[in-house]
């Protein structure tokens, strides 16, 4: 009967499931594991060769945690897990490495659950193509983090892989970041809050990312990065977010690095950004037109750019507003043959240390209906 006491791995072996219900509750003695196996050859594990399913209640959740009075991160190893993985109203605390979806042929689905106080990653997904990774309403407390990140996606460049990631939160931790390495993104509703670093970050991108009403609040670095996509004609929507960095912080807001892709749109709406570092960036080598409107940009500091497009990028930049940065808006087109539109519209750019525009290279502007005002100059 509960609780469960676990003083080494156990293994649930390959065409097994394992099914644990509300009210359970597993303890791992601390810092013991009596098989020397597994991913932690000193810390007790749960491995599941096969599928797992962890179905608690909000009244009564299943609890995988320490033995320990005084418990710390690391106490445990963690759940590594090889084919389904289901955990709803799942609380566990003290992990090594919190849950692995080790196999490309796992899949999971995480709700309603908290995974809190893990010496390294909190979750981590090896993704297979055709398979959709779901995690929702789900907390990240206190996570030591690994690379940089405190959540992990990782499909290997399988074809359509898809993570959903919303209404979720991870906060306090000493990275709180979040990365998604070459699938589909939908990130949406979630908090990135009080973190020592939150990274949020797609990297080699082989299907639409779209980044949406998240709050990035009070980190002391980090911000938003979409890296080197790996496909063309894709879209990239980043929409209704706020990136807020700490009293003391040194954060970016959104970045994109588009490489040589010739990515279908690019579009960055409506979002609240207040960082040390520039507001907003997109980098690219093929005639993109990005559209950049409504967001509202304001320095920590009077450093960096509000707005800052290169390359090869015809950015149409309407409606935004920039302050207290020390440049307002910079354009640069590199193709002396090629067509460097640029439309930069409707912009309130004001109380900036340095210019308010600035055009480089190549950039052909249409420069209409901007508020420009106590900036130490115009271009």
């Amino acid at each position: 009967d509960s609780p469960y006491l676990i003083t080494g791995d156990v293994t649930i072996s390959s065409g097994r499931s394992l099914t644990i219900k509300e009210g359970v509750k597993v303890i791992f003695l601390a810092n013991s594991d009596d098989t020397e196996g597994g991913e932690e050859k000193y810390d007790a594990e749960l491995l599941v060769e096969g599928s797992i399913s962890v179905l608690g209640t909000a009244a009564e959740p299943v609890t995988f945690t320490s033995s320990e009075t005084v418990p710390s991160k690391g106490d445990w190893g963690g759940i590594r897990h090889k084919k389904a993985g289901i955990f709803e109203h799942m609380v566990l605390d003290y992990s090594g490495y919190g849950i692995y979806s080790s196999e490309w042929s796992a899949t999971i689905e995480l709700k309603n659950s908290k995974i809190r106080y893990s010496g390294g990653r909190g979750l981590y997904v090896n993704i297979y193509q055709n398979t959709t990774q779901t995690v929702e309403d789900t907390d990240f407390v206190d996570i030591q983090g690994k690379d940089g990140y405190a959540v992990r996606f990782d499909s290997g460049g399988h074809n359509n892989a898809k993570v959903i990631f919303r209404r979720c939160k991870i906060a306090n931790s000493n990275r709180g970041g979040l990365v998604i390495n070459y699938a589909e993104g939908i990130v949406e509703d979630n908090e990135f809050l009080n973190n020592e670093s939150a990274q949020i970050n797609f990297r080699w991108a082989y299907s639409d990312i779209t980044f949406k009403n998240n709050k990035i609040t009070g980190n002391n670095s980090g911000g938003f990065y979409v890296e080197n996509p790996q496909r063309d004609e894709l879209t990239f929507l980043v929409e209704g977010n706020s990136i807020v960095e700490s009293s003391s912080g040194s954060t970016y807001g959104v970045r994109v690095d588009l490489s040589s892709r010739n990515i279908k749109d690019v579009l960055i709406l409506n979002n609240t950004i207040e960082t040390r570092y520039d507001g907003i960036y997109v980098y690219g080598n093929q005639n993109v037109s990005p559209k950049i409107t409504g967001n509202t940009i304001k320095g920590t500091r009077l450093e960096s750019t509000g707005i800052n497009t290169s390359g090869k990028m015809r950015p149409v930049i309407e409606n935004n507003t920039i302050e207290k940065k020390q440049n307002g808006i910079r354009v640069e087109y590199n193709d002396v043959n090629g067509d460097g539109q640029v439309v930069i519209k409707g912009n309130v750019i004001k109380d900036n240390s340095g210019y308010g525009i600035r055009v480089e290279s190549y950039a052909k502007p249409v420069i209409s209906l901007n508020d420009i005002e106590n900036n130490s100059g115009y271009f």
